[in-house]
């Protein structure tokens, strides 16, 4: 448990950044916000079934679904939407 907390410390150390501080972050992140425009429904659609899938997941013991079957039956719904082709 130690060594999760001081890995990342001791990381750092070693490989230092170059870059520390980004002072038009906000800038930046419109600009790319921009640059990628709005979300298709496609990928609408498959950010509605990863929460789902991930709700399925979570809830396994009160819903009595298996994990594979939620997994199984993700890629089925993400094929059968267009969510991935």
């Amino acid at each position: 448990m130690c060594l999760v907390l001081i890995n990342p410390f001791i990381l750092y150390k070693l490989f230092t950044p170059e870059i520390r501080k980004v002072e038009n972050y906000k800038e930046i992140s419109r600009e790319g916000l921009k640059d990628l425009g709005r979300m298709t429904v496609r990928e609408k659609f498959l950010t509605a079934f990863f929460v789902g899938a991930v709700l399925l997941w979570a809830t396994t013991g009160i819903t009595g679904f298996n994990a594979t079957a939620v997994a199984i039956l993700f890629l089925a719904i993400c094929l059968i939407f267009g969510c991935m082709t």
